[in-house]
């Protein structure tokens, strides 16, 4: 996730129901406090942030554009959960006031709350990770369900795309109620609404993927560049992207799932295949050593600002942590490709010195790009042996004091700081880079989720 960037669309999202709101109230200003208007108010902008999660989940490219896709992606969680807990509000006020008559239009909607319940808690408990992880019942209790669930990532990411059926059927359920049907304009509103977000929503899901399928890649290396990580080169349409940028891989194969997934383009933008590396952190990432050479796959992006600033002359600070490396990968090799002339520094944090898995290509581009310094730090140092690395490294984690003798003017500086890596060491760099002065302007972060 970009830190800069446009401040102003995110908000239109939220405040998009007041105008429905509005149109609802006009004749009702004198019983806002009494049950029944309350249970309107929080219906309605229940159902305008349901749709509103639904569009925000179809790849809009002039948003990512905008602000980052990574980002769009938790604007529509915050938006899905938002939608959920006003809806559950609205629910309640409508038992307050009696109105739960078992009628058609209230089994309509209550069908619609349990599709869309089911679907929040197959999200949270077993997919995404979230703030509930950071409670030990809630990871015993999630860990307990993964081993047990027999879906794997693919199959409960089918069961995740119930939210557009939760959604029509919330839809459903606002046009027969007697405030809705009875009105030409709210009816004309809600019903343009409904239709502007299930096209974007069919030409996401249906449209896309044929249109994808005109440009097909073929698998051309499959290697392991160290334990557990397996890398993936593609040959086919050249794609334009720029070194940072992801993309969706939907390889056509049995072996891993048809179910597309993020990765990091770890490839240069001037090479002539295209390729990202990934660790086995799941069922996915531990399928990909069994795709086959000349297999096909369909790739939708690229997606993210994660990239570099276009002046050459801005001083960037990469920092690494495990396989959240490739991005560096692709921007240091661009900028040799280019005979770049920034001042580079990465680090890189792994637990050992295996997985340093492409040590040796930045030793190499270290002596290609005068302005460029690589520095591995390793947890466990007794691993470290080798020529070129025991002058190099640093052993245990990335510190305050490393990051400042690396950079001693970071504070004054513009250096732009770029991060890439597990949450709890995205935390940790963090709190250094703030205790040293660096202003959030000036860090760059990603995270992938459900799109």
């Amino acid at each position: 996730m970009s830190i800069r960037g446009n401040r102003v669309w995110p908000v239109i999202p939220w405040v998009s129901p007041l105008l429905p709101a509005a149109a609802y109230y006009r004749d009702f200003r004198d019983t806002f406090l009494f049950p029944y208007d309350a249970a309107m108010i929080f219906g309605i902008f229940g159902i305008c942030y349901f749709l509103n999660a639904l569009l925000l989940s179809t790849r809009i490219r002039y948003f990512d554009r905008l602000y980052g896709h990574d980002r769009v992606m938790r604007l529509h969680a915050r938006m899905a959960a938002s939608a959920f807990i006003l809806i559950l509000i609205h629910r309640q006020f409508k038992v307050m006031d009696g109105q739960l008559i078992p009628t058609a239009q209230i089994l309509i909607g209550t069908i619609a709350l349990i599709v869309f319940a089911v679907t929040i808690a197959i999200t949270l408990l077993l997919m995404v990770k979230n703030i509930f992880h950071r409670l030990k019942f809630f990871r015993r209790f999630r860990s307990w369900m993964t081993s047990r669930a027999p879906a794997d990532y693919s199959k409960l990411k089918i069961l995740h795309n119930l939210l557009p059926l939760a959604a029509l059927t919330a839809v459903v359920h606002v046009m027969t109620a007697s405030t809705t049907a009875g009105y030409i304009g709210r009816t004309a509103f809600m019903a343009a609404y409904t239709f502007t977000v299930a096209a974007l929503y069919v030409r996401f899901k249906f449209v896309r993927p044929m249109l994808l399928r005109r440009r097909i890649y073929t698998v051309t290396e499959i290697r392991n560049p160290g334990t557990k990580v397996t890398e993936v080169r593609l040959s086919g349409k050249k794609l334009t992207f720029k070194a940072g940028q992801y993309a969706y891989w939907r390889f056509l194969s049995r072996s891993v799932g048809n179910e597309e997934h993020p990765f990091t383009i770890s490839s240069a933008p001037g090479e002539e295949e295209i390729g990202f590396s990934a660790k086995a952190l799941g069922d996915y990432t531990a399928a990909l050593p069994r795709l086959r050479l000349g297999e096909e796959a369909i790739i939708d992006g690229p997606y993210g600002k994660f990239i570099l600033p276009p002046d050459d002359s801005t001083t960037v600070l990469f920092i690494a942590g495990g396989i959240g490396i490739t991005p560096f990968r692709s921007m240091v090799q661009s900028m040799a490709d280019n005979h770049s002339m920034r001042r580079t520094t990465l680090v890189w944090a792994v637990s050992n010195r295996e997985d340093l898995v492409y040590g040796g290509e930045f030793l190499q581009l270290v002596k290609r790009l005068p302005s460029f310094r690589y520095k591995p730090v390793i947890k466990t140092p007794g691993e470290v042996a080798g020529e070129g690395t025991l002058a190099d490294f640093e052993s245990g984690r990335v510190t305050k004091e490393l990051i400042h003798g690396l950079c001693p003017d970071l504070a004054e500086s513009k250096t732009v700081v770029y991060f890439c890596g597990p949450d709890p060491m995205r935390e940790a760099i963090m709190k250094i880079l703030k205790s040293i002065g660096v202003t959030r302007r000036r860090i760059h972060f990603e995270k992938f989720s459900l799109g």
